[in-house]
């Protein structure tokens, strides 16, 4: 009963977001609300062998609009990248929902708080893509408390100050 809940829930989410960021107008878009096609093969959403969403790849899909926060209670994903999407907004305040995550690509998107970010420490993210999105003010020192991290893309932001001694812990 478990993989029915959460297929019946990533179809929500998937849909959701369809609707929320103008996916009719979306630069690619195959298989997206045909009701002939099972979501898992929609373009850029990889699935598991229980139909859970694991990848969702919309990078320079042409998304506009807010992403719903509920992208982040596809429990199973993995990686998200909505990278060169520069008109959608997103939040991170759900982010710690999202406990399997481990790469998160939000470059040249429209973000413009990590608010939240600090929430992803329940996550495992090891790879952050933050780079490209006008972010400004002193260093996130949320940042510092993902401590799985291993990779952070930053560049092309407004970033002012010094990095924090955590940075280098």
């Amino acid at each position: 009963c478990g993989a029915l809940i959460n297929e019946s829930t990533d179809k929500l989410v998937l849909d959701l977001l369809y609707k929320k960021t103008g996916g009719r107008y979306w630069k690619k878009h195959e298989g997206w609300n045909e009701p002939d096609v099972e979501y898992c093969k929609w373009q850029g959403v990889e699935c598991d062998s229980n139909k859970n969403v694991i990848e969702l790849n919309l990078m320079g899909f042409g998304l506009q609009g807010t992403v719903p926060d509920s992208i982040f209670d596809l429990s199973a994903l993995k990686m998200l990248s909505l990278t060169n999407n520069d008109k959608v907004d997103i939040s991170l305040k759900q982010l710690n929902l999202a406990k399997n995550l481990i790469t998160l690509k939000l470059s040249n998107t429209h973000l413009r708080s990590l608010t939240g970010l600090e929430k992803g420490t329940s996550t495992k993210i090891t790879e952050l893509h933050l780079a490209g999105n006008q972010l400004v003010g002193s260093f996130p020192t949320e940042l510092t408390k993902l401590t799985g991290l291993k990779q952070v893309f930053l560049n092309n932001n407004l970033f002012s100050g010094s990095l924090p001694p955590a940075i280098s812990d």
